[in-house]
């Protein structure tokens, strides 16, 4: 399924400035792989266009999983490497689990507007999925993850994926309703994503009640784990 992209001019200046600035970087923070040589370069800044009058949300994930060779080989074909990135995510986005099993837990809990997909850390792992120097995740989320909302989706609800994210993503964006989700494909929490989807098929007003309450007491903006 190719998914069409219509913006309107000005954003989609920001959006591919951004994903150049993106795809570029040379910084070689601990931990992660960053080598455009053998076609590991930093990844996932996706915007997929949703209903007009629909509701956006922020999807925010720890950092890209391991990519395999037919990624590498199609983002590396030629030096545009922001290019054949959104060429690529239009092709096979929701093809993965991750990105299909998010995509029907918003849609069920009414986000069918534009959904900005994005990680802390735009690199992906040298060691273990999930082991990121604290270092590199603060680097990264100021260096591209502040701007990418600032600029694009700025008063959308953050939807953060694991625990990690979800804590780091809270206290980083005081002003946007954060819900931490369980990971959609780790081998051990996509259970419980699955749980939660079986949940929220049989009683959606009650989780709709629970994301509708974006306040505290004290008229702080909540984050939530569902």
């Amino acid at each position: 399924m190719e998914i069409v992209l219509i913006m309107i001019p000005k954003q989609e200046k920001i959006y591919n400035e951004l994903g150049k600035q993106l795809v570029n970087c040379n910084f070689n923070c601990s931990g992660i792989n960053n080598n455009k040589k053998f076609g590991y370069f930093p990844r996932l800044l996706f915007i997929e266009k949703g209903n007009d009058n629909g509701k956006g949300a922020i999807i925010i994930g720890l950092n890209p999983g391991k990519c395999g060779e037919s990624e590498r080989k199609w983002v590396s074909k030629n030096q545009d490497y922001w290019v054949n990135q959104k060429d690529y995510y239009s092709n096979n986005l929701l093809k993965w689990k991750y990105f299909r099993r998010v995509k029907e837990l918003l849609n069920l809990l009414g986000y069918q507007g534009d959904i900005l997909w994005t990680n802390l850390v735009k690199c992906e792992c040298i060691g273990s999925n999930g082991d990121l120097p604290i270092q590199t995740i603060r680097t990264c989320v100021n260096k591209f993850l502040k701007n990418e909302i600032d600029s694009l989706l700025p008063q959308c609800d953050i939807f953060a994926i694991g625990n990690q994210s979800f804590g780091i993503s809270s206290v980083a964006f005081p002003n946007n309703f954060v819900i931490g989700l369980p990971h959609s494909s780790g081998p051990y929490a996509s259970t419980k994503f699955l749980r939660l989807l079986e949940k929220i098929r049989k009683d959606k007003k009650k989780y709709l009640n629970i994301i509708n309450k974006k306040g505290d007491n004290n008229n702080q903006i909540l984050a939530i784990k569902l």
